[in-house]
């Protein structure tokens, strides 16, 4: 490793170093070689915020079958695993340790899934509208008590 500079104070000193190339090299490597786990601790996030794979695929500019392929591990490009993972750290905006890092709780875990899958034109019937607006209100008769 090369030295940077040197910083002294009156109670200490600091040698800041230089990282070799190599380093950040391997670091990218690690996401790609252990692209099964990446793609397992991808979903579960995904679960846990609220995303559908659509969704996800729609927010990240990520076709639905490469998503598929990423969260299961069988990206085998390392350049295209990398492009992919940057667009979806990005949309997520964690780093990717911390996406290996994230633990889902499943105690005390309130999920709520979004989907938009219906035509852009699609009108739904009255009743559908009543139905769903007494759902709405049977949501939130059990937010305020639960």
């Amino acid at each position: 490793m090369d030295i940077v500079k040197k910083i002294f104070t009156k109670d200490t000193s600091v040698i800041i170093m230089k990282e070799p190339k190599e380093t950040f090299k391997m670091s990218k490597n690690r996401f790609f070689d252990n692209r099964d786990m990446v793609g397992k601790k991808l979903a579960d996030y995904l679960r846990a915020e609220g995303y559908t794979k659509l969704s996800f695929s729609q927010l990240t500019d990520i076709s639905r079958p490469t998503l598929d392929k990423f969260l299961s591990g069988n990206v085998n490009s390392e350049s295209c695993f990398e492009k992919h993972f940057q667009k979806i750290l990005h949309a997520l905006n964690i780093t990717g340790d911390e996406l290996l890092e994230f633990h889902r709780n499943d105690k005390n875990h309130n999920s709520v899934v979004y989907s938009k899958n219906d035509p852009a034109e699609h009108q739904p019937s009255q009743k559908a509208e009543s139905q769903l607006d007494l759902l709405s209100d049977l949501l939130t008769i059990c937010e305020i008590y639960y």
